[in-house]
């Protein structure tokens, strides 16, 4: 289901007006930004490293095989969500190593009273958006992570009419007289700022369920399947 569709879905389920824009595209594109988050958050619910990754997040996991690593400090990205195992590894005088997960405390203990040879055995810390590997002469850290998807927006133009028109991913449209494109433009060539959603179709009608609880409608995913029909018969 792409944006364009989405959106013509939720106000037809909804009754909310296009054309008087009740549910506009301001409040669509926040809606999709804080579903997004949401609906990982809720498939990770219950679930930890080392568990098997369900089907609906396999697409996010992301491979690291040579992280740099500055005097042992790992720079996480932006994407970052959770690691997908309990154990990392990196290259310690060219041998790679099983890196320990562990809490800063613990850590601190290994380190102060020498009860392991870190060189052999090292351990990792996360604090806030680092991994910190012990011993700090480590290079190359190889981890995987789930990351979060990337947030979608819905863009559009405004016709001679006052008719909201809806502008596909990687699409241009030249402005005629009396348009307006979503950020004020009054003449030119506008580009499209939409980003479609990185969750797979079937995931899709999860999405539309949960924009539409925000405004009040409680659906089933077949509720929303039958509506989608309904649509593309209207339309």
């Amino acid at each position: 289901m792409t944006l364009c569709e989405m959106i013509s879905l939720v106000r037809f389920i909804s009754n909310k007006s296009q054309r008087g824009n009740a549910y506009t595209p301001a409040d669509f594109n926040l809606s999709l930004k804080d579903v997004n988050l949401k609906l990982l958050s809720e498939y990770l619910k219950g679930w930890s490293p080392g568990m098997p990754i369900p089907s609906e997040i396999l697409k996010f996991v992301t491979h690291v095989p040579a992280g740099t690593l500055v005097t042992g400090v790992y720079t996480l990205p932006a994407d970052f969500r959770i690691l997908t195992d309990r154990t990392l590894a990196c290259q310690i005088s060219s041998k790679t190593r099983q890196v320990d997960l562990m809490p800063a405390s613990e850590a601190r203990i290994l380190r102060a009273h020498g009860f392991r040879s870190l060189g052999h055995q090292p351990v990792g810390v996360i604090e806030g958006s680092t991994i910190t590997v012990y011993p700090t002469n480590a290079t190359e850290l190889q981890l995987s992570y789930i990351r979060i998807p990337v947030t979608p927006i819905y863009d559009y133009y405004m016709d001679q009419y006052g008719t909201e028109v809806c502008m596909a991913a990687s699409t241009t449209h030249a402005l005629g007289t009396g348009e307006i494109g979503s950020l004020g433009q009054t003449s030119g060539t506008v580009s499209s700022l939409t980003v479609e959603l990185e969750w797979d179709d079937y995931v899709h009608p999860q999405i539309a369920i949960r924009i539409l609880e925000k405004l009040g409608v409680s659906l089933r995913e077949s509720d929303i399947i039958q509506y989608s029909q309904l649509l593309k018969n209207d339309q």
